[in-house]
C-alpha cells in the first residue's frame, strides 16, 4: 500500500521522494532509527496501546483497559532507546494483564475462533471448486485473484468485509453440499461446537466419526493457540520493555517488577488444543469424549 501506486504512496511523495522507503523500512524493521521501529513495532508500542483501548471499548469489555496516560509520562528516550521510568512500572503492569486478557478473553475466544474456522473453511471449499472449475452461480472474479496467486494491491483494496459478507451470503445457494452448509453456519451463526482435547485424540476421533474425507476436512478441525503475554530477553534489545531505575540503571521488565517475574515463571506461554466441529456431530463427540 506504502510502496506501489497507490493514493498514501503519492501522499507521501508529494512531500518528499524518500519518505515512501523511510515509512516502509519502519514497517519492515529496517529502518536505521531503532527508536521510530520500536514506537510502532515492540512489546509496548503506539499500535499495542492502542489497539487495546480501542478493542476493549468497542467489545464492552473492561479486559484491555489501562492507564495509558501514566505510561506516557513515564516515557524517556536514552541513548536512541524508549526506556519507562521505575515508578510507571505499575502501568506497565496494567499494560501486560490486559495484553494477556484482551487475548484470552477476546481475541482467542473459542466463539472467535469458530468464526474464524468456518470463516477458513467457506474459502478453502470455495477453491477447491473454482480450481476445478466448478460453474458458480454468480460472479467471482473479486476473489479470482487470490486463488491464482496474481494479487495486486487494487485486488486487495477491493476485497473488504462487505464483499466477503455478500459473497458468503451467496454461497448458501450454491449447488455444492459442503460449500453451502459452511456458509449457512457462518451467516446464521451455527458455529462449530468445541472440545479440549489433545492432537493425537482429535485425529483419531475424526477419523472414527466421518468416513467422508471431505467432510473430515471441511466440518472438523483441531486449533491450537498459544500466546505469551511477555517476553523476556534475559539483555536488552529494541524489543525489550526496558526499565530506568532510580539509581540511573536500565534492566528489562522482568527485573523490574516481582509481579512480572513470578507470573513469567509460573505461566511461562500458555496454550490451548481444541478440536471444533460441525453441530450435527454433537452427540457422536459426547459419546466418545
Amino acid at each position: 500500500m506504502i510502496k506501489e501506486d497507490t493514493s498514501i504512496n503519492r501522499i507521501l511523495n508529494s512531500y518528499d521522494k524518500n519518505l515512501v522507503n523511510e515509512v516502509a523500512s519502519v514497517i519492515e524493521k529496517t529502518h536505521p532509527n531503532s527508536l521510530l521501529v520500536q514506537l510502532v513495532s515492540s512489546q509496548l508500542d503506539a499500535d499495542r496501546m492502542d489497539y487495546l483501548l480501542r478493542d476493549a471499548y468497542n467489545c464492552g469489555v473492561s479486559y484491555g483497559n489501562f492507564d495509558l496516560g501514566r505510561l506516557l509520562r513515564s516515557i524517556e528516550v536514552l541513548d536512541n532507546k524508549i526506556v519507562f521510568k521505575e515508578s510507571g512500572v505499575h502501568a506497565i503492569e496494567d499494560y501486560i494483564f490486559a495484553r494477556y486478557h484482551m487475548y484470552w478473553q477476546v481475541y482467542l475466544h473459542p466463539t472467535a475462533n469458530s468464526y474464524e474456522t468456518i470463516f477458513s473453511k467457506v474459502m478453502h471449499r470455495y477453491k477447491e471448486l473454482a480450481l476445478n472449475d466448478y460453474k458458480f452461480k454468480i460472479d467471482t472474479s473479486l476473489l479470482t485473484p487470490f486463488i491464482k496467486s496474481d494479487v495486486s494491491v487494487h485486488d486487495y483494496f477491493k476485497l473488504d468485509e462487505s464483499v466477503i459478507n455478500y459473497y458468503i451470503m451467496q454461497f448458501q445457494y450454491e449447488d455444492d453440499e459442503i460449500l453451502a452448509e459452511l456458509s449457512k453456519c457462518f451467516i446464521n451463526r451455527k458455529l462449530f461446537k468445541y472440545v479440549d482435547i489433545t492432537q493425537e485424540k482429535g485425529i483419531e476421533l475424526i477419523s472414527e466419526l466421518e468416513s467422508d474425507s471431505d467432510k473430515q476436512k471441511y466440518y472438523f478441525e483441531i486449533r491450537e493457540v498459544s500466546s505469551s503475554f511477555y517476553k523476556y530477553y534475559g539483555h536488552l534489545n529494541t524489543q525489550s520493555i526496558i526499565v530506568k531505575t532510580k539509581k540511573g540503571e536500565l534492566i528489562e521488565l522482568y527485573n523490574a517488577s516481582p509481579l512480572v517475574n513470578a507470573i513469567v515463571q509460573s505461566v511461562k506461554e500458555r496454550t490451548d488444543i481444541k478440536l471444533y466441529f460441525h453441530r450435527n456431530y454433537l452427540d457422536d463427540v459426547r459419546q466418545v469424549v
